[in-house]
Protein backbone atom coordinates (compact mmCIF):
# COMPACT_ATOMS: atom_id res chain seq x y z
CA UNK A 1 0.00 0.00 0.00
CA UNK A 2 1.50 3.28 -1.06
CA UNK A 3 1.98 6.16 1.38
CA UNK A 4 -0.42 9.14 1.23
CA UNK A 5 0.94 12.37 -0.31
CA UNK A 6 0.06 15.91 0.86
CA UNK A 7 -0.70 18.26 -2.03
CA UNK A 8 -0.97 22.04 -1.48
CA UNK A 9 -2.89 24.01 -4.12
CA UNK A 10 -1.78 27.59 -4.79
CA UNK A 11 -4.34 30.05 -6.18
CA UNK A 12 -3.26 33.28 -7.84
CA UNK A 13 -5.19 36.42 -7.04
CA UNK A 14 -6.50 37.99 -10.21
CA UNK A 15 -5.70 41.73 -10.41
CA UNK A 16 -8.68 44.04 -10.28
CA UNK A 17 -9.04 47.65 -11.38
CA UNK A 18 -11.33 49.04 -8.72
CA UNK A 19 -11.99 52.42 -10.34
CA UNK A 20 -10.83 54.67 -13.16
CA UNK A 21 -11.73 58.33 -13.70
CA UNK A 22 -10.66 61.10 -16.08
CA UNK A 23 -11.60 64.78 -15.80
CA UNK A 24 -13.18 66.60 -18.73
CA UNK A 25 -11.28 69.78 -19.60
CA UNK A 26 -11.21 72.79 -21.90
CA UNK A 27 -9.00 72.59 -24.94
CA UNK A 28 -5.35 73.15 -24.14
CA UNK A 29 -5.60 71.80 -20.60
CA UNK A 30 -4.44 68.42 -19.30
CA UNK A 31 -6.95 65.85 -18.06
CA UNK A 32 -6.18 64.12 -14.78
CA UNK A 33 -6.55 60.34 -15.00
CA UNK A 34 -6.74 58.30 -11.79
CA UNK A 35 -7.29 54.62 -11.09
CA UNK A 36 -6.94 52.19 -8.20
CA UNK A 37 -6.10 48.49 -8.45
CA UNK A 38 -5.67 45.43 -6.26
CA UNK A 39 -3.38 42.38 -6.53
CA UNK A 40 -1.35 43.89 -9.35
CA UNK A 41 2.41 43.95 -9.87
CA UNK A 42 2.31 46.58 -12.59
CA UNK A 43 -0.24 48.45 -14.69
CA UNK A 44 -0.49 50.22 -18.01
CA UNK A 45 -2.61 53.26 -18.93
CA UNK A 46 -3.30 54.46 -22.47
CA UNK A 47 -5.19 57.37 -24.03
CA UNK A 48 -7.57 56.42 -26.84
CA UNK A 49 -5.68 53.08 -26.99
CA UNK A 50 -3.32 54.65 -29.49
CA UNK A 51 -0.73 56.34 -27.29
CA UNK A 52 2.21 54.44 -25.90
CA UNK A 53 0.98 53.05 -22.56
CA UNK A 54 2.21 54.62 -19.36
CA UNK A 55 3.72 51.95 -17.08
CA UNK A 56 3.65 51.73 -13.28
CA UNK A 57 5.28 48.99 -11.26
CA UNK A 58 3.79 47.77 -8.03
CA UNK A 59 0.56 49.59 -8.79
CA UNK A 60 -1.39 48.63 -5.70
CA UNK A 61 -2.92 52.04 -5.02
CA UNK A 62 -4.15 55.18 -6.73
CA UNK A 63 -2.24 56.43 -9.74
CA UNK A 64 -2.67 59.85 -11.37
CA UNK A 65 -1.24 61.21 -14.61
CA UNK A 66 -1.75 64.48 -16.50
CA UNK A 67 -2.47 63.81 -20.13
CA UNK A 68 -0.81 65.64 -22.97
CA UNK A 69 -2.27 69.08 -23.66
CA UNK A 70 -2.34 68.40 -27.40
CA UNK A 71 -5.51 66.32 -27.39
CA UNK A 72 -8.05 67.49 -29.94
CA UNK A 73 -11.56 68.65 -29.09
CA UNK A 74 -14.09 65.87 -28.61
CA UNK A 75 -14.56 62.64 -26.64
CA UNK A 76 -11.52 60.61 -25.58
CA UNK A 77 -10.89 57.42 -23.62
CA UNK A 78 -8.51 56.61 -20.80
CA UNK A 79 -7.88 52.88 -20.39
CA UNK A 80 -5.94 50.80 -17.87
CA UNK A 81 -4.90 47.18 -17.53
CA UNK A 82 -3.04 45.59 -14.59
CA UNK A 83 -1.01 42.36 -14.39
CA UNK A 84 0.03 40.32 -11.36
CA UNK A 85 3.34 38.55 -10.73
CA UNK A 86 2.05 35.39 -12.43
CA UNK A 87 1.29 37.24 -15.64
CA UNK A 88 -2.47 37.21 -15.15
CA UNK A 89 -4.19 40.38 -16.41
CA UNK A 90 -7.19 42.22 -15.06
CA UNK A 91 -10.60 42.10 -16.73
CA UNK A 92 -9.77 38.88 -18.56
CA UNK A 93 -6.96 40.60 -20.43
CA UNK A 94 -9.13 43.47 -21.69
CA UNK A 95 -8.64 47.16 -21.02
CA UNK A 96 -10.86 48.88 -18.45
CA UNK A 97 -11.98 52.16 -20.00
CA UNK A 98 -13.59 55.47 -19.08
CA UNK A 99 -14.41 58.47 -21.27
CA UNK A 100 -13.77 62.20 -20.92
CA UNK A 101 -14.19 65.23 -23.16
CA UNK A 102 -11.93 68.01 -24.34
CA UNK A 103 -13.80 71.26 -24.97
CA UNK A 104 -13.70 73.42 -28.10
CA UNK A 105 -10.38 74.84 -29.21
CA UNK A 106 -9.26 77.86 -27.19
CA UNK A 107 -8.53 80.99 -29.22
CA UNK A 108 -5.68 83.26 -28.16
CA UNK A 109 -6.71 86.67 -26.75
CA UNK A 110 -6.09 89.94 -28.56
CA UNK A 111 -3.15 92.18 -27.72
CA UNK A 112 -4.20 94.86 -25.20
CA UNK A 113 -4.31 98.62 -25.56
CA UNK A 114 -2.31 100.78 -23.15
CA UNK A 115 -3.00 104.37 -22.09
CA UNK A 116 -1.98 106.66 -19.23
CA UNK A 117 -4.60 108.08 -16.89
CA UNK A 118 -2.72 111.30 -16.14
CA UNK A 119 -2.76 114.06 -18.77
CA UNK A 120 0.86 115.02 -18.08
CA UNK A 121 3.65 112.61 -17.28
CA UNK A 122 5.80 113.83 -14.40
CA UNK A 123 8.31 111.95 -12.28
CA UNK A 124 6.60 109.84 -9.63
CA UNK A 125 3.74 107.36 -9.88
CA UNK A 126 1.75 107.03 -13.09
CA UNK A 127 -1.44 105.01 -13.64
CA UNK A 128 -1.82 102.88 -16.77
CA UNK A 129 -5.11 101.59 -18.21
CA UNK A 130 -4.73 98.19 -19.91
CA UNK A 131 -7.60 96.65 -21.86
CA UNK A 132 -7.66 93.38 -23.78
CA UNK A 133 -10.32 91.19 -25.39
CA UNK A 134 -10.64 87.44 -25.92
CA UNK A 135 -12.49 85.97 -28.94
CA UNK A 136 -13.84 83.36 -26.52
CA UNK A 137 -16.18 85.89 -24.94
CA UNK A 138 -16.55 84.03 -21.63
CA UNK A 139 -12.84 83.44 -20.97
CA UNK A 140 -11.41 85.16 -17.91
CA UNK A 141 -8.28 87.14 -18.69
CA UNK A 142 -5.43 88.91 -16.95
CA UNK A 143 -2.49 91.00 -18.08
CA UNK A 144 1.28 90.72 -17.79
CA UNK A 145 3.22 94.00 -17.81
CA UNK A 146 6.93 94.36 -18.51
CA UNK A 147 8.01 97.76 -17.18
CA UNK A 148 11.36 97.35 -18.96
CA UNK A 149 13.21 99.14 -16.17
CA UNK A 150 14.80 96.14 -14.48
CA UNK A 151 11.83 95.46 -12.20
CA UNK A 152 9.98 92.12 -12.20
CA UNK A 153 7.14 91.36 -14.58
CA UNK A 154 3.82 92.39 -13.05
CA UNK A 155 0.78 90.11 -13.29
CA UNK A 156 -2.56 91.82 -12.75
CA UNK A 157 -5.67 90.44 -11.15
CA UNK A 158 -8.21 88.46 -13.19
CA UNK A 159 -11.17 90.10 -14.93
CA UNK A 160 -14.27 88.08 -15.85
CA UNK A 161 -15.99 89.60 -18.92
CA UNK A 162 -19.25 87.86 -18.02
CA UNK A 163 -19.30 89.93 -14.81
CA UNK A 164 -17.36 93.03 -15.91
CA UNK A 165 -17.83 93.67 -19.65
CA UNK A 166 -15.27 96.49 -19.51
CA UNK A 167 -12.06 94.50 -19.15
CA UNK A 168 -9.91 97.56 -18.37
CA UNK A 169 -7.57 97.21 -15.39
CA UNK A 170 -5.46 100.04 -13.95
CA UNK A 171 -1.91 99.42 -12.76
CA UNK A 172 0.45 101.85 -11.07
CA UNK A 173 4.22 102.18 -11.44
CA UNK A 174 6.82 104.69 -10.19
CA UNK A 175 9.15 106.60 -12.51
CA UNK A 176 11.92 108.25 -10.47
CA UNK A 177 13.86 109.66 -13.43
CA UNK A 178 12.89 111.77 -16.46
CA UNK A 179 13.26 110.73 -20.10
CA UNK A 180 11.81 108.40 -22.74
CA UNK A 181 10.25 105.24 -21.26
CA UNK A 182 9.13 102.01 -22.96
CA UNK A 183 6.81 99.36 -21.55
CA UNK A 184 4.90 96.42 -22.98
CA UNK A 185 1.92 94.29 -21.96
CA UNK A 186 0.12 91.15 -23.10
CA UNK A 187 -3.23 89.49 -22.45
CA UNK A 188 -3.42 85.95 -21.01
CA UNK A 189 -6.63 83.89 -20.93
CA UNK A 190 -7.69 81.27 -18.40
CA UNK A 191 -6.49 78.51 -20.73
CA UNK A 192 -2.96 79.90 -20.55
CA UNK A 193 -2.84 81.28 -24.10
CA UNK A 194 -1.16 84.67 -24.53
CA UNK A 195 -1.55 87.48 -27.03
CA UNK A 196 1.36 89.22 -28.68
CA UNK A 197 3.03 92.04 -26.75
CA UNK A 198 1.80 95.61 -27.10
CA UNK A 199 4.62 98.19 -26.99
CA UNK A 200 4.01 101.64 -25.50
CA UNK A 201 6.35 104.64 -25.26
CA UNK A 202 6.05 107.92 -23.36
CA UNK A 203 8.27 110.66 -21.97
CA UNK A 204 8.51 111.49 -18.26
CA UNK A 205 9.27 115.11 -17.33
CA UNK A 206 10.54 116.79 -14.19
CA UNK A 207 7.64 118.16 -12.18
CA UNK A 208 7.74 122.00 -12.08
CA UNK A 209 7.69 123.99 -8.82
CA UNK A 210 4.40 124.62 -7.07
CA UNK A 211 2.43 127.71 -8.05
CA UNK A 212 3.12 130.89 -6.11
CA UNK A 213 1.17 134.13 -5.76
CA UNK A 214 3.51 137.08 -6.21
CA UNK A 215 1.08 139.93 -5.52
CA UNK A 216 -2.59 140.28 -4.50
CA UNK A 217 -4.08 143.73 -3.89
CA UNK A 218 -6.85 146.13 -4.91
CA UNK A 219 -7.21 149.41 -6.75
CA UNK A 220 -8.60 151.19 -3.67
CA UNK A 221 -6.64 152.81 -0.86
CA UNK A 222 -6.62 150.67 2.26
CA UNK A 223 -8.83 148.17 0.36
CA UNK A 224 -11.89 150.22 1.41
CA UNK A 225 -15.02 151.14 -0.57
CA UNK A 226 -18.37 152.72 0.15
CA UNK A 227 -21.49 150.57 -0.01
CA UNK A 228 -22.54 150.11 -3.66
CA UNK A 229 -19.07 150.77 -5.07
CA UNK A 230 -16.97 148.23 -6.94
CA UNK A 231 -13.39 147.19 -6.31
CA UNK A 232 -10.87 145.55 -8.62
CA UNK A 233 -8.77 142.76 -7.12
CA UNK A 234 -5.58 142.08 -9.06
CA UNK A 235 -2.89 139.44 -8.69
CA UNK A 236 0.20 138.01 -10.32
CA UNK A 237 1.37 134.40 -10.07
CA UNK A 238 4.05 132.00 -11.25
CA UNK A 239 3.81 128.34 -12.41
CA UNK A 240 0.00 128.52 -12.22
CA UNK A 241 -2.58 127.06 -14.59
CA UNK A 242 -5.60 128.53 -12.82
CA UNK A 243 -6.60 130.41 -9.68
CA UNK A 244 -9.55 129.97 -7.34
CA UNK A 245 -11.12 132.55 -5.07
CA UNK A 246 -13.51 132.09 -2.16
CA UNK A 247 -15.08 134.48 0.34
CA UNK A 248 -15.91 134.15 4.00
CA UNK A 249 -19.61 134.34 3.04
CA UNK A 250 -19.57 131.89 0.14
CA UNK A 251 -17.37 128.82 0.60
CA UNK A 252 -18.18 127.48 -2.87
CA UNK A 253 -15.24 127.82 -5.24
CA UNK A 254 -15.36 130.54 -7.86
CA UNK A 255 -12.69 129.41 -10.33
CA UNK A 256 -11.02 132.27 -12.16
CA UNK A 257 -9.28 131.16 -15.34
CA UNK A 258 -6.79 133.33 -17.16
CA UNK A 259 -5.17 132.86 -20.55
CA UNK A 260 -1.80 133.70 -19.03
CA UNK A 261 -1.99 133.24 -15.27
CA UNK A 262 1.65 134.30 -14.89
CA UNK A 263 0.75 137.76 -16.16
CA UNK A 264 -1.44 140.34 -14.44
CA UNK A 265 -4.99 139.12 -13.81
CA UNK A 266 -7.91 140.87 -12.14
CA UNK A 267 -11.60 140.63 -11.36
CA UNK A 268 -14.17 143.23 -10.32
CA UNK A 269 -16.38 142.71 -7.26
CA UNK A 270 -19.19 144.71 -5.62
CA UNK A 271 -19.41 143.24 -2.12
CA UNK A 272 -22.52 144.06 -0.05
CA UNK A 273 -20.52 144.17 3.16
CA UNK A 274 -17.01 143.74 4.45
CA UNK A 275 -15.63 140.59 2.81
CA UNK A 276 -12.47 138.50 3.00
CA UNK A 277 -11.37 137.20 -0.43
CA UNK A 278 -8.96 134.24 -0.36
CA UNK A 279 -6.92 133.44 -3.47
CA UNK A 280 -5.22 130.09 -4.25
CA UNK A 281 -3.38 129.40 -7.52
CA UNK A 282 -2.61 125.89 -8.80
CA UNK A 283 -0.22 124.45 -11.38
CA UNK A 284 1.34 121.12 -12.34
CA UNK A 285 3.70 121.32 -9.37
CA UNK A 286 0.97 121.92 -6.79
CA UNK A 287 -0.99 124.76 -5.21
CA UNK A 288 0.15 128.00 -3.65
CA UNK A 289 -0.43 128.98 -0.06
CA UNK A 290 -3.78 130.77 0.39
CA UNK A 291 -3.60 134.58 0.36
CA UNK A 292 -6.49 136.40 2.09
CA UNK A 293 -7.39 140.02 1.35
CA UNK A 294 -10.00 141.91 3.41
CA UNK A 295 -12.20 144.45 1.61
CA UNK A 296 -13.90 146.84 4.03
CA UNK A 297 -17.29 148.21 2.96
CA UNK A 298 -18.52 151.45 4.57
CA UNK A 299 -17.75 155.15 4.74
CA UNK A 300 -14.11 155.91 4.31
CA UNK A 301 -12.47 156.94 7.51
CA UNK A 302 -11.58 160.61 7.44
CA UNK A 303 -7.97 161.35 6.83
CA UNK A 304 -6.63 163.62 9.54
CA UNK A 305 -3.95 166.06 8.47
CA UNK A 306 -2.03 168.48 10.61
CA UNK A 307 -2.05 172.21 9.91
Amino acid sequence: MSAARNVTATFTKIPVINSITATSVAYGNASEVSFTSSYSAYCFMSLDLITSPYLWEGALGSKTVNTSTTLSSGTHTASAICINSDGVASNGGSWTTTTFTVGPSNLAPNAPTISIVEKKYFMGNLNFNIKGLDPDATDKIHYVVDWMDGSALETTGVVDPTVTPDTTLTVNHPWPTPGLKNIKAKTVDEGGLSSSWTDFSFTVSVRPPAATIKTFDSNKPYDRINLGESIILAWTSENAEYCEMTTNFDTSTNQISDINPNANANKTFTPPSTTIYTLICTGDGGSSAPWPLKVTVGPLKPVVTEF
